[in-house]
Protein backbone atom coordinates (compact mmCIF):
# COMPACT_ATOMS: atom_id res chain seq x y z
CA UNK A 1 0.00 0.00 0.00
CA UNK A 2 1.36 3.45 -0.93
CA UNK A 3 1.17 6.43 1.15
CA UNK A 4 -0.68 9.57 -0.14
CA UNK A 5 1.09 12.97 -1.15
CA UNK A 6 -0.60 13.94 1.85
CA UNK A 7 0.52 11.08 4.40
CA UNK A 8 3.69 11.63 3.63
CA UNK A 9 4.13 15.12 4.75
CA UNK A 10 2.44 14.10 7.71
CA UNK A 11 4.74 11.16 8.28
CA UNK A 12 7.63 14.00 7.34
CA UNK A 13 5.99 16.55 9.69
CA UNK A 14 5.95 13.74 12.62
CA UNK A 15 9.56 12.73 12.14
CA UNK A 16 10.92 16.14 12.55
CA UNK A 17 9.16 16.66 15.63
CA UNK A 18 10.53 13.96 17.00
CA UNK A 19 13.76 14.73 16.04
CA UNK A 20 13.71 18.11 17.50
CA UNK A 21 12.26 16.39 20.69
CA UNK A 22 14.62 13.68 21.75
CA UNK A 23 17.94 14.33 19.38
CA UNK A 24 18.80 17.32 21.21
CA UNK A 25 18.38 15.42 24.84
CA UNK A 26 20.11 12.38 23.67
CA UNK A 27 23.18 14.39 22.27
CA UNK A 28 22.90 16.44 25.57
CA UNK A 29 23.24 12.94 27.43
CA UNK A 30 25.88 11.98 24.89
CA UNK A 31 27.68 15.03 25.64
CA UNK A 32 28.27 14.36 29.44
CA UNK A 33 28.52 10.99 29.33
CA UNK A 34 32.80 11.20 30.26
CA UNK A 35 32.56 13.59 32.35
CA UNK A 36 29.02 13.60 34.64
CA UNK A 37 30.19 16.17 37.31
CA UNK A 38 30.40 18.58 34.73
CA UNK A 39 26.35 17.98 34.34
CA UNK A 40 25.92 18.28 37.93
CA UNK A 41 28.13 21.52 38.39
CA UNK A 42 26.97 23.05 35.28
CA UNK A 43 23.08 22.23 35.67
CA UNK A 44 22.37 21.58 39.75
CA UNK A 45 25.35 23.36 41.15
CA UNK A 46 23.48 23.56 44.62
CA UNK A 47 23.77 20.22 44.87
CA UNK A 48 27.44 19.35 43.33
CA UNK A 49 28.39 21.80 45.81
CA UNK A 50 26.75 20.45 48.80
CA UNK A 51 27.96 17.09 47.78
CA UNK A 52 31.65 18.50 47.59
CA UNK A 53 31.71 20.42 50.67
CA UNK A 54 29.98 16.72 52.42
CA UNK A 55 32.43 14.69 51.09
CA UNK A 56 35.54 16.74 51.92
CA UNK A 57 34.42 16.71 55.02
CA UNK A 58 33.98 12.94 55.34
CA UNK A 59 37.23 12.68 53.68
CA UNK A 60 39.83 15.19 56.47
CA UNK A 61 37.44 13.29 59.20
CA UNK A 62 38.91 10.17 57.91
CA UNK A 63 42.20 11.32 57.23
CA UNK A 64 43.00 13.09 60.63
CA UNK A 65 41.65 9.07 61.81
CA UNK A 66 44.35 7.67 59.92
CA UNK A 67 41.96 5.67 58.00
CA UNK A 68 43.49 3.81 55.44
CA UNK A 69 40.78 4.14 52.52
CA UNK A 70 39.88 7.66 53.31
CA UNK A 71 39.66 9.08 50.06
CA UNK A 72 37.85 5.70 48.62
CA UNK A 73 35.19 5.86 51.57
CA UNK A 74 34.61 9.55 50.65
CA UNK A 75 34.08 8.79 46.66
CA UNK A 76 31.69 6.21 47.20
CA UNK A 77 29.40 8.22 49.25
CA UNK A 78 29.15 11.11 46.38
CA UNK A 79 26.50 10.35 44.08
CA UNK A 80 24.06 9.65 47.10
CA UNK A 81 25.08 12.88 48.77
CA UNK A 82 24.12 14.83 45.66
CA UNK A 83 20.92 13.00 45.95
CA UNK A 84 20.68 13.90 48.97
CA UNK A 85 20.77 17.54 48.69
CA UNK A 86 18.50 17.13 45.91
CA UNK A 87 15.25 15.79 47.95
CA UNK A 88 16.29 16.94 51.37
CA UNK A 89 13.01 18.38 52.52
CA UNK A 90 11.43 15.02 51.32
CA UNK A 91 13.84 13.26 53.06
CA UNK A 92 13.80 14.97 56.59
CA UNK A 93 9.80 15.14 56.37
CA UNK A 94 10.13 10.90 55.93
CA UNK A 95 12.73 10.92 58.97
CA UNK A 96 9.93 12.21 61.15
CA UNK A 97 7.14 9.80 59.31
CA UNK A 98 9.29 7.18 60.14
CA UNK A 99 10.04 7.81 63.61
CA UNK A 100 6.61 8.39 64.40
CA UNK A 101 6.02 5.13 62.99
CA UNK A 102 9.34 2.75 63.04
CA UNK A 103 7.37 -0.30 61.39
CA UNK A 104 9.61 -2.88 59.64
CA UNK A 105 9.36 -1.17 55.98
CA UNK A 106 11.34 1.71 57.50
CA UNK A 107 14.32 -0.59 57.12
CA UNK A 108 14.12 -0.23 53.79
CA UNK A 109 14.06 3.86 53.49
CA UNK A 110 17.30 6.22 53.21
CA UNK A 111 18.51 8.47 55.60
CA UNK A 112 20.33 11.09 56.39
CA UNK A 113 23.75 12.73 54.01
CA UNK A 114 25.01 8.99 52.49
CA UNK A 115 21.44 7.68 52.07
CA UNK A 116 22.00 4.54 54.33
CA UNK A 117 19.13 2.27 54.88
CA UNK A 118 18.54 0.74 58.02
CA UNK A 119 18.85 -2.66 56.76
CA UNK A 120 22.09 -1.82 55.57
CA UNK A 121 23.48 -0.48 59.09
CA UNK A 122 22.03 -3.91 60.37
CA UNK A 123 24.23 -6.04 58.27
CA UNK A 124 26.86 -3.80 59.01
CA UNK A 125 26.86 -3.96 63.07
CA UNK A 126 26.24 -8.12 62.15
CA UNK A 127 29.37 -8.16 60.36
CA UNK A 128 31.04 -5.88 63.69
CA UNK A 129 29.50 -7.92 66.05
CA UNK A 130 30.77 -11.38 64.11
CA UNK A 131 34.16 -10.66 63.22
CA UNK A 132 36.55 -9.69 66.23
CA UNK A 133 39.12 -7.55 64.54
CA UNK A 134 35.79 -5.14 63.51
CA UNK A 135 34.37 -5.31 66.42
CA UNK A 136 37.33 -3.79 68.57
CA UNK A 137 38.28 -1.18 65.66
CA UNK A 138 34.44 -0.63 65.58
CA UNK A 139 33.16 -1.27 69.01
CA UNK A 140 30.89 2.40 68.34
CA UNK A 141 28.30 0.36 66.04
CA UNK A 142 28.43 -2.77 67.61
CA UNK A 143 24.62 -3.17 68.71
CA UNK A 144 24.22 -6.71 66.93
CA UNK A 145 21.91 -5.70 64.21
CA UNK A 146 18.52 -6.18 66.33
CA UNK A 147 15.91 -4.84 64.90
CA UNK A 148 13.19 -6.85 66.24
CA UNK A 149 11.65 -4.03 67.96
CA UNK A 150 9.97 -0.37 68.00
CA UNK A 151 12.78 0.74 70.35
CA UNK A 152 15.63 -0.76 68.54
CA UNK A 153 14.11 0.26 64.94
CA UNK A 154 14.15 4.00 66.26
CA UNK A 155 17.59 3.78 68.10
CA UNK A 156 18.86 3.03 64.81
CA UNK A 157 17.20 5.27 62.66
CA UNK A 158 18.15 8.23 65.56
CA UNK A 159 21.89 6.90 64.82
CA UNK A 160 22.22 6.79 60.80
CA UNK A 161 21.09 10.68 61.29
CA UNK A 162 24.50 11.47 62.71
CA UNK A 163 26.78 12.14 60.43
CA UNK A 164 29.68 10.71 62.95
CA UNK A 165 27.40 7.30 62.92
CA UNK A 166 27.52 7.32 59.64
CA UNK A 167 30.99 7.47 59.02
CA UNK A 168 31.29 4.52 61.25
CA UNK A 169 29.11 2.32 59.12
CA UNK A 170 31.28 3.88 56.35
CA UNK A 171 34.49 2.80 57.75
CA UNK A 172 33.29 -0.37 58.51
CA UNK A 173 32.07 -1.31 55.17
CA UNK A 174 34.94 -0.48 53.70
CA UNK A 175 37.38 -1.97 55.96
CA UNK A 176 34.83 -5.18 55.01
CA UNK A 177 34.42 -5.33 51.67
CA UNK A 178 37.86 -4.25 50.97
CA UNK A 179 39.21 -8.00 52.39
CA UNK A 180 36.32 -9.97 51.27
CA UNK A 181 36.87 -8.63 47.68
CA UNK A 182 40.75 -8.76 48.40
CA UNK A 183 40.92 -5.24 46.87
CA UNK A 184 44.33 -4.30 49.44
CA UNK A 185 46.40 -4.13 46.57
CA UNK A 186 44.10 -2.52 44.34
CA UNK A 187 44.49 0.89 42.73
CA UNK A 188 42.68 3.63 43.89
CA UNK A 189 40.22 3.22 40.62
CA UNK A 190 39.91 -0.74 41.32
CA UNK A 191 38.80 0.19 45.02
CA UNK A 192 36.30 2.30 43.66
CA UNK A 193 34.61 0.70 41.51
CA UNK A 194 34.19 -2.36 43.42
CA UNK A 195 32.96 -0.37 46.98
CA UNK A 196 30.97 1.83 44.90
CA UNK A 197 29.29 -0.79 43.58
CA UNK A 198 28.81 -2.81 46.75
CA UNK A 199 27.16 0.41 48.32
CA UNK A 200 24.56 0.62 45.93
CA UNK A 201 23.76 -3.55 45.22
CA UNK A 202 24.52 -4.93 48.79
CA UNK A 203 26.99 -6.48 51.07
CA UNK A 204 28.11 -10.17 50.15
CA UNK A 205 27.16 -9.68 46.10
CA UNK A 206 29.25 -11.41 44.46
CA UNK A 207 32.18 -10.23 42.37
CA UNK A 208 31.14 -11.12 38.99
CA UNK A 209 27.30 -9.17 39.61
CA UNK A 210 29.39 -6.17 40.87
CA UNK A 211 31.33 -5.96 37.89
CA UNK A 212 28.69 -6.22 35.50
CA UNK A 213 27.47 -3.03 36.93
CA UNK A 214 30.94 -1.23 36.15
CA UNK A 215 29.40 -0.34 32.29
CA UNK A 216 26.19 0.06 33.28
CA UNK A 217 24.57 3.40 33.23
CA UNK A 218 22.11 3.61 36.38
CA UNK A 219 22.51 6.57 38.45
CA UNK A 220 19.22 9.14 38.06
CA UNK A 221 20.06 12.70 37.44
CA UNK A 222 16.69 14.79 38.02
CA UNK A 223 13.80 15.76 35.79
CA UNK A 224 15.55 15.15 32.68
CA UNK A 225 15.47 11.58 33.51
CA UNK A 226 19.47 11.15 32.39
CA UNK A 227 21.57 8.40 33.44
CA UNK A 228 25.14 8.09 34.25
CA UNK A 229 27.60 5.22 35.20
CA UNK A 230 27.93 5.52 38.96
CA UNK A 231 31.35 4.30 39.44
CA UNK A 232 32.41 6.86 37.01
CA UNK A 233 31.00 9.75 39.38
CA UNK A 234 32.77 7.99 41.82
CA UNK A 235 36.15 7.72 40.31
CA UNK A 236 35.81 11.63 39.33
CA UNK A 237 34.67 12.40 42.44
CA UNK A 238 37.57 11.18 43.97
CA UNK A 239 40.17 13.64 41.92
CA UNK A 240 37.27 16.63 43.07
CA UNK A 241 37.76 15.69 46.85
CA UNK A 242 40.96 15.37 47.06
CA UNK A 243 41.89 18.38 44.75
CA UNK A 244 39.61 20.73 46.95
CA UNK A 245 40.20 19.09 50.46
CA UNK A 246 42.58 21.37 52.73
CA UNK A 247 45.71 19.79 53.59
Amino acid sequence: MSLSRTDCKRFRTAAALLFFLFVPALLFALDYTEHPLDYYKENHSADYDFALATSRKIYGELKNQNYEYALEAAAIVFPEIVRYSSFQDEIESLFNELLTVCSEESNGFSIGPMQMKPLFACEVERLVSATPKLRRTYSVIDFGGDSSTVDARRERILRLRQLSYQIEYLKAFVAYETEALGLQNASRNDKIKYLSAAYNMGIHTERSVLEAAFNQAMFPSGKRRLYFNYQKICIDAAEKISASAPN
